[in-house]
């Protein structure tokens, strides 16, 4: 019998490979601070990439994602990958993730979450059009107090070049912490040089960005809340 081409892809491994190595980190103290399984916001998160890692820590996950291949499966660039519905089905996680074939920026949505976890998603051609204010605020709003919001970012290679690097789809230096007035940041830090990012679908080749990341706790209204975090990113 002929076998399919995904039978010789692997299940555990995205088609953008690993999950950055620091989000399991947040995914084990997270619980230790909150003592429980916590709901997770995940955004533009392709075939599962961290979705998948939460999940596997049996945390319920919304994951929004417009591209609907990555659901189902298929090539780009010349990239096998399975979708994210094989790969829950393979590991029994169907009841911990639910995707929404959707953009989230666009989309009306109301929950609340205990982690919002937003890796390279405010640069994302798809989302170049929507201003970045309004996308910033819309992934803010969507944790709950005494919640945590996770952001990896793509920053503009120069500040001043707004022909390049328009200024609705790449942060610049030192813009994003004023918008986190009502948080607590716990770890900020933004690169001056560039860092390698393997190829991947969409862009083939390795390459290199200039990237920012901040991670941060929402303040409650009502009870102080305690914490201590000691995660390296990168």
């Amino acid at each position: 019998m002929k076998r399919s081409w995904k039978s010789d892809l692997p299940m555990r491994r995205s088609a953008f490979g690993e999950a950055q190595r620091t989000c399991y980190g947040y995914i084990r103290d997270t619980e230790k601070i909150l003592k429980r399984k916590y709901s997770v916001l995940v955004v533009d998160d392709h075939d599962g990439l961290h979705s998948m890692p939460f999940a596997r820590s049996n945390n319920k996950v919304d994951c929004f994602e417009p591209e609907e291949m990555f659901y189902t499966g298929g090539n780009i660039d010349g990239f096998d990958f399975r979708g994210i519905k094989e790969r829950l089905e393979r590991e029994n996680l169907t009841d911990y993730v639910t995707f929404a074939n959707k953009n989230f920026y666009e989309e009306r949505v109301e929950t609340k979450y205990d982690f919002v976890y937003v890796y390279r998603s405010l640069h994302k051609d798809r989302n170049k059009n929507i201003p970045m204010d309004r996308k910033i605020r819309k992934l803010l709003s969507a944790v709950k107090e005494n919640g945590y919001i996770y952001i990896l970012y793509h920053l503009a290679d120069k500040d001043w070049d707004y022909s390049n690097f328009g200024k609705e789809q790449y942060l610049r230096v030192g813009q994003l912490p004023p918008y986190l007035y009502d948080f607590d940041i716990i770890s900020f830090k933004e690169r001056p040089n560039k860092t390698i990012h393997n190829a991947h679908p969409y862009n083939n080749q390795d390459h290199k960005h200039r990237v920012g990341y901040v991670f941060a706790r929402k303040k409650s209204k009502r009870i102080k809340h305690k914490f201590h975090y000691k995660i390296n990113l990168l």
